[in-house]
C-alpha cells in the first residue's frame, strides 16, 4: 500500500504539476488572447478613424472641387457676358464705320461733280472774257489793262502767315490775282 500510496503520491503530484503547466498555458492563451482583442479593438478604431478621416477628406475635397467648379463657372459666364458686349461694341463700331465711310464717299463724289463744275465754270468765264476782249476787225485779242482807281484806295496787300522761306514767293504774282 504503501507503495501504492507513493505511486498515488506521484501521481497526483505529476498530474498537478500536469495540471499546474497547463493552468499556466491557459493564463498566457487568455493572457495572449486578451492582449490580441486589445490590439485588434486599438486596429479596428485606428481603421475607423483612418477611414472616417478618409471619409471626411474626401468630403472636403469634393465641397472644394465644387466651389471651385462653380467659381469657374460664374467666371466663364461673365467672360461670355463680356465678349458679348465688346463683340456688339465692335459690330455697332463697324456699322458706324461703314455708315461715315459711305458718307465721305458721297462727299468726294459730290465735290468732284462741283469741282467739275467750277472747272467748267471756268471755262465759260474763259472764253466770256476771250470774246469779250476781241478786236471786231482782225479776230486778234486785244490786251486788257486793268483800271487804275483812285489813289487814296489802297491796294490789296498779302500777309504770309506760317512760312520762313519767303525768298521763293514773288508778291506781284499775289497781287496780280486780286
Amino acid at each position: 500500500m504503501k507503495a501504492m500510496n507513493t505511486i498515488f503520491t506521484q501521481s497526483v503530484q505529476s498530474n498537478e504539476t500536469r495540471f499546474s503547466k497547463l493552468m499556466d498555458m491557459f493564463d498566457d492563451i487568455i493572457s495572449k488572447k486578451s492582449n490580441v482583442e486589445r490590439e485588434n479593438g486599438k486596429l479596428r478604431s485606428k481603421f475607423s478613424n483612418l477611414n472616417n478621416t478618409s471619409t471626411l477628406e474626401k468630403e472636403l475635397l469634393k465641397t472644394n472641387l465644387e466651389s471651385k467648379c462653380t467659381l469657374l463657372k460664374q467666371q466663364n459666364e461673365t467672360q461670355m457676358e463680356k465678349m458679348k458686349k465688346l463683340f456688339s461694341d465692335m459690330d455697332s463700331i463697324s456699322n458706324d464705320l461703314t455708315q461715315k465711310s459711305a458718307r465721305i464717299d458721297t462727299l468726294e463724289n459730290a465735290l468732284s461733280r462741283i469741282d467739275i463744275q467750277l472747272e467748267q465754270k471756268d471755262q465759260e468765264i474763259l472764253s466770256l472774257k476771250q470774246y469779250k476782249s476781241q478786236d471786231e476787225t482782225g479776230g486778234e485779242f486785244k490786251e486788257v489793262v486793268r483800271k487804275k482807281t483812285n489813289n487814296n484806295h489802297h491796294d490789296h496787300a498779302v500777309t504770309l502767315i506760317g512760312s520762313s522761306n519767303t525768298s521763293g514767293i514773288n508778291p506781284e504774282k499775289l497781287l496780280s490775282n486780286y
